[in-house]
């Protein structure tokens, strides 16, 4: 009880976050921190320029000389995920696969049950030059809202998302990840937080058997030893 208290009281505060899943998704990667899986995250993700916008110029006559003038004629484009999250090398083949679009190879089937997709952390400085940020491997992360498909038409954001998402990858060959995170806590584990309803004064009705994170990386790491033993290689991931 004494741990589960220390825990509670170093989750972020929730007036930080644009939504309650948000919020929910911290206390995932605060255990993740904790447990020593992830280095760091932060809230909100790093912006990316999609479009720069296109304007159009005039000149304005003046007394003395002209004026240069311009008119926006379609603006801009940015896209901020909500999460940036920073791996510690032990996650890979537990918590992330790695994805790299200048390496191409096949990997076990048996892979498909690691949660996350990293990348490495690439930008582009001023120049637009690809150059790497940090030795880090990263995801960044999209939280969606756990919408019945009959009535996500009718979301602007999970509209959007897809168009974005395959924006980034085009210019930035990064992958952002769309996370719904009860369907990830159901999936993987279950924060000791989310236990607890939003006020923290009773247990939360949860409609799955919660799995401790403890629980969820014996099993993972299982079974990457099974799959790492079944190619006879020391490391497949």
């Amino acid at each position: 009880m004494g741990e589960s208290k220390r825990r509670h009281e170093s989750m972020i505060d929730k007036e930080r976050f644009d939504s309650l899943e948000e919020w929910y998704f911290s206390w995932y990667l605060e255990e993740l921190v904790e447990a020593g899986y992830v280095k760091d995250f932060t809230y909100p993700g790093r912006t990316f320029e999609l479009y720069k916008g296109q304007k159009l110029p005039f000149y304005k006559v003046l007394k003395t000389k002209t004026k240069d003038i311009t008119r926006e004629l379609i603006r801009g484009v940015t896209y901020t995920p909500d999460f940036l999250v920073y791996w510690q090398p032990k996650a890979e083949g537990v918590l992330h696969l790695t994805w790299d679009y200048k390496i191409s190879r096949p990997l076990d089937i048996r892979c498909a049950e690691v949660p996350f997709v990293a990348v490495p952390d690439r930008a582009e400085n001023q120049n637009g030059v690809e150059i790497l940020q940090s030795d880090y491997l990263i995801t960044h992360v999209d939280i969606k809202p756990n919408i019945h498909p009959k009535f996500a038409a009718r979301s602007s954001s999970l509209i959007s998302f897809p168009i974005k998402q395959k924006w980034v990858m085009a210019k930035y060959h990064q992958f952002v990840q769309h996370v719904i995170a009860e369907t990830l806590f159901k999936g993987t584990f279950t924060p000791d937080r989310y236990l607890r309803t939003d006020a923290d004064r009773m247990d939360r009705t949860i409609k799955w058997e919660p799995k401790s994170i403890d629980q969820f990386l014996i099993e993972q790491k299982a079974r990457r030893d099974d799959v790492q033993r079944a190619q006879g290689q020391t490391s497949i991931f």
